[in-house]
Order: structure tokens, then sequence, then C-alpha cells
């Protein structure tokens, strides 16, 4: 197990935003892996019970493509109040 976890020993973590509602908390950060390993958003979805994580999930993107990932953003957009339908 401690030969898993050598690599991301130099890890910089970014922490973004935390929010936080009841039990679910979620956490936004940008992590730089030691050396030249890649640079990562990651978004960790927490359950809290009695003080400890008790279900987590994690979403994980590189940096260098989550500029292409909000293509979806740029082009038409419906009127505030109407909703678009391509057909």
């Amino acid at each position: 197990m401690r030969a898993a976890l050598v690599p991301l020993a130099g890890m910089r973590v970014e922490i973004g935003h935390v929010l936080a509602d009841g039990a679910h908390v979620v956490v936004h950060t940008r992590r730089r892996l030691p050396g030249a390993g890649p640079e990562i958003e990651v978004v960790d979805i927490w359950c809290v019970e009695d003080g400890l994580i008790a279900e987590g999930g994690e979403l994980i993107e590189p940096v260098a493509q989550a500029t292409a990932n909000l293509a979806w953003w740029e082009g038409e957009r419906p009127e505030p109040g109407s909703a678009m339908i391509r057909r």
C-alpha cells in the first residue's frame, strides 16, 4: 500500500470551493502531481456520519482538457424566460 502512495507524496492541493449542507460535503480542488505530472481538477462528494466519511465519490478532469469541455457553453443561448428547442 505504501508503494502506491509514494507518487502522491509531493502532490500540491489547492482548495477552490467547499460546500456543505447537513451531512453532504462537496470539495473542489486543483491538484498538481510532482515532477511533470498532469494538473487535474477534482470534485469530491462526501456523505459524513459521526464525523467520518461514510460515502464518497470523485470526479477528475485534466486541466488541459477542461477548457475544451466548456465548448457547449458557446453558441446559441435562449432569451431569459424562454426555452430553446432545436429540431
